[in-house]
């Protein structure tokens, strides 16, 4: 099923892995998406930085806080990128032999890539409700949508770590 490259050791991308590789990168550009109306932001605009458990607006900052989120997705971007590079020393619930190597392989680097997807996902969520509020077009952030991300978070690595741990030789 999941087979490495002769004599590389590195694993063969599929059509899922490149599905995701490109979500990811939509994900990341719209992050940026409010700095295209950076432009139009009047000096004296305050953008919400920061948020309660309920959502709410805690922290205050000048247009210029729209730039922190896009940058800090981009670094997560990177450096979930070069991790998949790495996934000989991730850390498996189960012992690795020859012959779930390529399975455990499998899994690990598509676990990074669902995490880097859902994790892109949020920056974009929180860098775009911060514009709308700044402008006026909403109010707070949509606890539906924040508990959804913590589900999907959470569900991601239960499901990859069982369907690891239950991997049978």
């Amino acid at each position: 099923m999941f087979s490495l490259i002769p004599n590389t050791g590195v694993l063969r991308r599929d059509r899922y892995d490149y599905i995701l590789e490109a979500l990811s990168g939509i994900t990341l550009l719209a992050t940026y998406y409010p700095l295209l109306f950076y432009q139009q932001l009047d000096a004296a605009i305050r953008i919400p930085i920061h948020y309660n458990v309920a959502g709410e607006i805690d922290g205050w900052g000048n247009p210029s806080s729209l730039w922190t989120l896009p940058l800090v997705a981009t670094a997560f971007y990177l450096l979930f990128s070069l991790s998949e590079r790495f996934y000989r020393h991730f850390n498996y619930p189960i012992k690795r032999t020859a012959y779930n190597e390529a399975y455990l392989y499998r899994l690990g680097i598509r676990l990074m890539r669902h995490l880097k997807v859902l994790l892109l996902l949020l920056f974009a969520y929180l860098n775009n409700v911060s514009y709308l509020i700044a402008i006026g077009k909403a109010h707070a952030l949509s606890m539906f949508v924040m508990s959804l991300f913590f589900i999907l978070l959470i569900g991601t690595l239960v499901v990859f770590y069982v369907r690891m741990s239950m991997y049978k030789e």
